[in-house]
Parts: C-alpha cells; sequence; structure tokens
C-alpha cells in the first residue's frame, strides 16, 4: 500500500473501498490467524472468501477452529472440488 493510501481509503465511501478479497484463482481464499500471548489464552480467527468468519478463545477451542479450518473447503460454495487453497 502506498505512503497516504490508508488515509485515502479511510475517508472513501464503503462502495468506493477496493475489495481485498482475491480474484486470481492462485491467490489464497481462506485464512487462520493463531494468537498465543505469553500470558492469557490463545485466540484464533479463521475466513475464507466466501463470507465464512469464525474467532475462538482458549486452547481447546482454537483446536477445534483449526479442525474447521481444515475442512472448510469441503463444505465452502467458492472452492471447487477438490482445491483446498
Amino acid at each position: 500500500m502506498a505512503v497516504g493510501a490508508r488515509e485515502v481509503a479511510a475517508r472513501r465511501a464503503p462502495d468506493q473501498i477496493p475489495d481485498p478479497r482475491p480474484t486470481n484463482p492462485g491467490q489464497p481464499g481462506r485464512w487462520l490467524t493463531i494468537r498465543t500471548p505469553r500470558t492469557g489464552p490463545a485466540t484464533a480467527e479463521a475466513w475464507c472468501v466466501c463470507g465464512w468468519h469464525l474467532t475462538a478463545h482458549g486452547t481447546d477451542h482454537v483446536h477445534q477452529l483449526i479442525s474447521l479450518h481444515t475442512d472448510h473447503p469441503a463444505i465452502c460454495p467458492t472452492h471447487p472440488e477438490g482445491t483446498t487453497s
């Protein structure tokens, strides 16, 4: 992102902000972020270009979210059968 582009995007109407989701099939379509701070519970966030978005707090819930994230391509409407991007 160019210097100042963030401020320009902040001033735009929501319908004028570029869609950050990939349009190229070779680009990732789902993400998983796991945070493990020195103090406090582990947290995770998983999302997909189809709109699927979940968060988890605590080790057990984070492990469940990892499993859901791994299984998501099988039910995702934006991923053709057999792809795991």
